[in-house]
């Protein structure tokens, strides 16, 4: 396949490249920009990856390209862009460091064992629960960058970070549940 075809079939892909690339622009505008410039950026990459995830996955059915590494790369595009904005919470004090850790550490669990199964052979799709906590973080962090920017606090975002982590760790009890058999 050449030109437009090998370009269109490698859409879907290069967005997830795209998403996971965001990880060290986040870090870096942590530690370069004032609050209210790191909350604007903050709010772009966060809906940029929100519509790329989306189109993404649009594109690779559309398309009828659907791949086994698309399948798997998806989901730590989206912990990079996630655990790269929690990451930068953290270290300002808007986080607090032991949720970031638990948080850090169950993404950690969950791709490992999306590994181990694809060094067996299969994939592991995606639980509705972990996708509900995916949308939910996502949630917070646009609440969080806009309350940011504003230079304002809600107690909207606290509920959301402890619905985030509730999400989190329900969502990571049922994966590892379910894919115990990983271990064996």
């Amino acid at each position: 396949m050449t030109g437009f075809g090998f370009l269109t079939r490698h859409i879907p892909n290069l967005l997830t490249y795209s998403r996971a690339a965001l990880l060290p622009v986040v870090l870096w505008c942590a530690f370069k920009l004032s609050i209210t410039h790191f909350a604007a950026v903050i709010f772009v990459i966060l809906t940029y990856a929100a519509v790329s995830d989306f189109l993404d996955g649009h594109f690779a059915r559309k398309l009828n390209v659907v791949s086994e590494s698309g399948k798997i790369l998806d989901p730590i595009a989206d912990k990079c862009v996630i655990l790269g904005v929690f990451c930068a919470f953290s270290l300002l004090k808007i986080m607090p460091l032991w949720i970031f850790a638990v948080i850090s550490l169950r993404e950690a669990g969950i791709t490992v064992i999306r590994l181990m199964w694809a060094r067996k052979g299969k994939v592991v799709a995606a639980e509705w629960s972990g996708k509900i906590k995916t949308f939910v973080q996502f949630v917070y962090a646009m609440t969080v960058s806009v309350l940011m920017y504003f230079e304002s606090e809600s107690p909207v975002a606290t509920v959301l970070l402890y619905s985030a982590l509730f999400l989190t760790l329900y969502s990571g009890a049922e994966f590892f549940w379910r894919n115990r058999k990983a271990f064996e």
